[in-house]
């Protein structure tokens, strides 16, 4: 009986389970379509910006030379009245209609966007979430090391090319939110090395790194790290807030982004039918 009883348990939740990653695959194949709009927004957003760049190298290159002018000749570039005109006209229309199309464009990209959140056409950050404690339970259930995820490994097989360092960055800052501090410790190391080895445009600066990185030390008991990591910071930039910033920190823990821990460990125990 005990038998049959663990059998239809352990069937529902194959069922459940399966029910749940076609759910999943159908809302990603949505996605695509959506990211696909995105691609070709952001490509139009893009063209737009290049054509204001184009129209503010010019208005630059105007301004550079009549003040060049009216600094070398200002006895004389003053007593003539279109002189005056369009000195005035620099610093009153032409600056603002600048600002104008400057963020026009942003603008109008920002509400797009805004758009589409509302209309719960992107993922949310209880998807982003979700995704996050699958490669967690991944990393722990196949005891998978994060220096070879972060690289695309999993297992000896690559599957993809290396996270960026804003990528495991921000894994790292979302498991200091869980209060998985050991875990976040290992992503925002990675996030370190990354930027150090890899000299392409960061999103994410060193100091913002190691200010996490600090959370995650302190939080996790150890404290002596913690201090070389705020000494490092302080030696960037003497003028930084890390030390005020960590005790708001420590008062008033993060939890929207992410589970509490008991519910992400529980989580972690459930254990299912998947290939690497």
């Amino acid at each position: 009986m005990l038998l049959i009883v663990s059998l239809i348990i352990w069937t529902s939740l194959l069922d459940n389970y399966s029910l749940a990653q076609n759910t999943t695959q159908h809302t990603y194949l949505e996605y695509i379509s959506m990211e696909k709009k995105i691609i070709s927004d952001l490509e139009a957003y893009i063209d737009n910006q290049e054509s204001v760049l184009q129209m503010l190298r010019k208005k630059l290159l105007t301004f550079k030379v009549e003040h060049s002018d009216a600094v070398r000749h200002h006895d004389k570039y003053f007593t003539n009245e279109l002189n005056k005109f369009l000195f005035i006209k620099r610093l009153s229309s032409d600056i603002n209609l600048m600002s104008l199309r400057t963020f026009e464009e942003a603008n109008k990209f920002k509400s797009l966007i805004a758009y589409y959140v509302s209309e719960k056409m992107l993922p949310t950050e209880y998807d982003l979430r979700q995704s996050l404690l699958e490669i967690v339970r991944v990393k722990n259930l196949y005891k998978l090391r994060t220096d070879k995820i972060a690289r695309g490994f999993f297992g000896t097989k690559q599957k993809r090319t290396s996270l960026s360092t804003e990528d495991c960055y921000k894994i790292g800052k979302q498991l200091n939110s869980a209060k998985l501090y050991s875990e976040a410790i290992e992503w925002l190391k990675e996030a370190l090395k990354h930027y150090n080895e890899y000299y392409d445009l960061h999103q994410v600066s060193a100091i913002e790194i190691l200010e996490e990185l600090a959370v995650s030390f302190i939080n996790d008991n150890q404290e002596q790290k913690a201090r070389d990591v705020i000494g490092r910071i302080l030696m960037m930039d003497s003028s930084n807030k890390i030390l005020s910033n960590l005790e708001r920190t420590k008062r008033h823990t993060i939890t929207d982004l992410c589970r509490p821990v008991e519910e992400l460990l529980s989580f972690l125990t459930f254990t299912c039918p998947m290939y690497i």
